[in-house]
């Protein structure tokens, strides 16, 4: 299973902090990074595991 670094994980508590829906955050950083719909997929999953209070330790590479 791919993970996320540091930096991606920290980008993604910045956006939900700033507001944003999992979903959201995945579709822009989809558009913007030209990504495969798998990778779409673990950036949502990991943004809902944040948002709904996860150990963001478990999603690092």
């Amino acid at each position: 299973m791919q993970r996320l670094n540091a930096q991606q994980i920290e980008v993604i508590q910045q956006e939900l902090a700033a507001g944003m829906s999992p979903a959201d955050i995945a579709n822009k950083f989809g558009r913007l990074n030209d990504l495969e719909l798998d990778e779409i997929a673990l950036i949502r999953s990991a943004a809902a595991e944040l948002k709904r209070g996860a150990d963001p330790e478990h999603l690092l590479e």
